[in-house]
């Protein structure tokens, strides 16, 4: 872990909305007590020199009892490293009301199509984070960017999102639909690519889907015994591609995103 300790860059518009918030009087106060403020306010100027993508702000938190209270939080992503490339994990850092005594409240924030990955050794349902640096937070020495650090460690070993794969809603027609999806976070999928649909290994047959594009074709497909219209069928699971053919003559069936269209 590196220390947040040493110069901190300056960043003059940032100290004056820190200033400004922190020291606020009458029923906008935020509920820190006055000896941590200058901590606070040190403590997030670090941070965000470090990870640029967290942007403090104020907003209000519930707590679990019903009670409403404006605090600061840092939001934005933290990055992480999986199986050698850089992802960005978004997350809300809630700095509570007994902020720096205790460590702040930290939750993984899914953006579209994203869900927590259960179970997860650290991110209960609700995105709440529970790491061994926030269980052993030791004030004044516990400070955020060693906490995001630590974030990055854990997430790298474990993802703590993977993403939901959308049908194409304008399929394309290359028999390979899949390309490399790149750098993007969406890839990750407790470690892998989440595929859009369930894969039908190449050459196994799956009777009531021959049943429903035969219906569609306008044919009854045969099965073991009687292999006169179906030999082979093959399921891509990128774009919900059917394959049939025998001997000479070649069918498809191409079914994505709820439209199907047949080519002979």
């Amino acid at each position: 872990m590196v220390s947040a300790a040493g110069p901190t860059p300056e960043n003059p518009q940032l100290i004056q909305f820190l200033s400004s918030v922190l020291w606020q009087r009458g029923p906008s106060a935020l509920p820190y007590s006055e000896d941590t403020k200058c901590l606070i306010r040190t403590h997030l100027v670090s941070l965000t020199s470090k990870y640029p993508c967290l942007d403090p702000k104020t907003a209000t938190f519930t707590h679990n009892d019903g009670r409403s209270v404006d605090l600061l939080q840092a939001d934005g992503t933290i990055p992480m490293s999986f199986h050698g490339v850089t992802y960005n994990i978004p997350v809300i850092i809630w700095l509570t009301e007994s902020y720096p005594h205790h460590p702040p409240c930290v939750y993984v924030n899914p953006m579209r199509d994203m869900v927590i990955k259960r179970p997860h050794a650290h991110v209960n349902p609700s995105g709440l984070v529970s790491i061994p640096y926030l269980q052993n937070w030791v004030y004044p020495s516990s400070n955020l960017v060693e906490l995001a650090e630590s974030l990055s460690a854990v997430f790298g070993q474990e993802p703590p999102l993977f993403s939901i794969r959308r049908p194409n809603p304008n399929p394309d027609p290359d028999p390979n639909p899949n390309p490399n999806p790149g750098h993007s976070f969406s890839a990750i999928s407790q470690g892998s690519v989440t595929p859009a649909r369930p894969a039908i290994p190449k050459g196994h047959t799956r009777r009531p889907l021959m049943e429903a594009a035969g219906r569609f074709l306008g044919f009854r497909p045969t099965y073991s015994g009687e292999r006169r219209s179906v030999s082979l069928w093959r399921w891509c699971a990128g774009c919900g591609r059917v394959e049939e053919g025998e001997g000479g003559r070649k069918g498809r069936l191409v079914q994505c995103a709820g439209r199907a269209e047949a080519t002979v």
